[in-house]
């Protein structure tokens, strides 16, 4: 049998359409995964073959599909994961109707469990990712790929957040992930139907995908999950990186026009979450989402997580070693703080020079997802007969902003995170692949000509940023008694870090005056009781002592900030045990387990 893998791996390749069609015709002819990846000293179990949930091409497209198993798998108990698509209404295009994609997969007991509903950001990244590369019962991750010219398998999550709450990924805004529009909207060539362009649904915007959103919901409640309604769980929305624009505008909108199941009862929204989020964009006309900054500054760093000055940039290098002691006073000695903090724009001439020229240089190149990754990527050279290795860094023209494009491609693993952690540094390509097989979206219910679109930064399709702080929609939802937390990853570039947290998050919830933001200055604050002030909490997984981050509460839990030691932007890829741990206390409510000492 050996003999016959190694032969039929020989002639598939999962590199191009035509290769793919050829690896899932010898698929059918061995009958099935098992048979094709099976043990080799054991006899294939006789294990069903991958389902088929196919629909025709122009519908009707169902609200939802039991998934019994998934291919490269023979089961996913104890859990149950269904797929299926919303109907939105109407796109921004005003043409046709879009459909939000969404794949469940959901908690033992589920109808006793919480819900969340999870958003990745982008904009362009499709939800997809959170569940199949970070938090999920099974990922696709660099350990799927065995070789060059295997199927991407799945791989077991012993930290899934779903031992604590269903988990259900929608992909926003469409045509992002499967979602789709039935037409298109006359743009780029725009086509569409679920193998439409990028551009088929027309403009987007922060505040008309928080509208396509709100109506997404209301079809996930009332169609694909009514029994929500009557048990009455509590359900969450959760977003990562641009999601943090995101998920605060989808919460605005809920609490505004709270959303209801098939009998006009409430659903129990309790709670939301941020991990290593955008605070706000700013709007700047004719310019893509990567330049969300007041463009008043002049200078290389420009500040990835959507703040108006270089301050949180010159504090994060120097705290994580990227920059001299003597250049981080003479940063200090040059600029004011006003200057750094974005008070005072545009920077002086002195200031601009030395954050651009001299930080530049000995900051270095950096993988803006964490700072001690270089996200080292294996593209094979078929010219050079050899492996290339590329790094994600800032670039150095005129430019300049982070590059944090996903990697389409396979990688060098690493499992040196001290957190019985998966590997993967960076994404891979596992997920865009497995995506991409007609066996896939057989089991998952996905038409046949769907084009799985995975974008970033609002480049390829049509997005403007129209959002301004979205701090107001913290402060709505602890008034209406709501669950808040906001996590970040302390190596992550990219995302909101920990001095914009207790800079400009913490006086907001705390006892004080308030403090300076990037959109203008808080004179008041909730005046919340802080019940736990900067505390190291730990875990142990696999019997190991593990230090996982610190936390800070107000209210006995009822929001809570922290910073997850050693994760990156994706924290539950860098860090899966303590992101699990964070996240099912906030699920119970309960307190974060002590801190770990020798």
């Amino acid at each position: 049998m050996k003999t016959m893998i190694l032969s039929l791996l020989l002639l598939i390749s999962v590199s191009s359409q035509g290769n793919v069609l050829r690896f899932e015709k010898e698929l059918e002819k061995k009958g099935g995964l098992c048979d094709l990846f099976c043990p080799c000293d054991e006899p294939p179990s006789p294990t069903p073959k991958p389902p088929n949930n196919s629909i025709p091409e122009g519908g009707p497209y169902p609200s939802r599909i039991k998934i019994d198993t998934l291919p490269g798998l023979t089961t996913v108990e104890p859990y149950e994961y269904y797929s299926g698509f919303l109907n939105a209404g109407t796109p921004p295009s005003g043409r046709g109707t879009m459909y939000f994609h969404y794949i469940c997969a959901m908690a033992p007991d589920w109808k006793n469990k919480p819900m969340t509903i999870w958003y990745n950001g982008g904009p362009g990244a499709p939800s997809t990712y959170g569940l199949f590369q970070e938090f999920g019962p099974f990922l696709l991750t660099e350990e799927s790929l065995k070789g060059d010219d295997e199927m991407p398998v799945p791989i077991y999550n012993p930290w899934t957040w779903a031992n604590s709450s269903s988990l259900c990924e929608i992909d926003s805004p469409a045509p992002m992930g499967a979602s789709f529009c039935t037409e298109g909207n006359g743009t780029k060539g725009s086509v569409g139907g679920p193998g439409g362009d990028p551009y088929s649904c027309g403009p987007w915007s922060d505040k008309t995908v928080a509208v396509a959103n709100h109506r997404a919901h209301d079809a996930f409640f009332k169609d694909a999950f009514p029994e929500f309604e009557t048990s009455q769980q509590p359900v969450y929305l959760i977003g990562e990186s641009y999601a943090g624009v995101y998920v605060p505008l989808f919460v605005d909108k809920w609490l505004d026009d709270p959303i209801r199941g098939p009998n006009n009862v409430t659903i129990n929204f309790a709670g939301f979450a941020v991990g290593d989020g955008f605070p706000s964009c700013v709007a700047v006309e004719g310019k893509p989402v990567d330049w969300c900054v007041d463009l008043n500054n002049v200078g290389f760093f420009r500040y990835p997580n959507a703040l108006s000055g270089p301050y949180w940039d010159v504090e994060f290098f120097h705290g994580h070693s990227q920059m001299s002691e003597s250049l981080y006073r003479e940063i200090y000695d040059t600029c004011t703080l006003n200057e750094l903090k974005g008070v005072e724009m545009p920077l002086s001439e002195k200031c601009a020079k030395l954050l651009d020229e001299k930080m530049t240089k000995e900051v270095g190149f950096f993988y803006a997802y964490n700072v001690f990754e270089a996200c080292t990527n294996e593209v094979p050279d078929s010219k050079k007969k050899k492996k290339q290795i590329s790094y994600h860094h800032r670039l150095t023209n005129g430019n300049a902003g982070v590059v944090r494009r996903r990697t389409q491609t396979a990688h060098v693993p690493d499992h040196g995170n001290g957190d019985s952690g998966l590997g993967a540094p960076c994404l891979g390509s596992a997920m865009n692949t497995y995506f991409g097989l007609n066996v896939t979206k057989n089991a998952l219910g996905i038409p046949l000509s769907n084009n799985f679109i995975a974008l970033d930064n609002g480049i390829g399709f049509n997005y403007t940023t129209d959002a301004s702080f979205v701090g107001y929609v913290y402060e709505k939802a602890v008034k209406a008694g709501k669950r808040v937390l906001v996590y970040e990853g302390d190596t992550d570039a990219c995302g909101l870090q920990t001095a914009p947290i207790q800079d400009v998050f913490v006086p907001f919830f705390g006892n004080g005056t308030g403090t300076w933001t990037p959109f203008g200055r808080l004179d008041s604050t909730l005046g919340l009781e802080m019940t736990q002030s900067w505390t190291p909490f730990g875990v142990t997984p696999k019997g190991r002592k593990v230090q996982a981050g610190f936390a800070i509460e107000w209210e006995n839990g009822q929001v809570r900030f922290a910073s997850i030691r050693g994760a990156g932007h994706l924290a539950p890829l860098y860090r899966p045990s303590a992101s699990y741990t964070l996240m099912d206390s906030f699920y119970k409510g309960t307190s974060l387990p002590p801190p770990i000492y020798p």
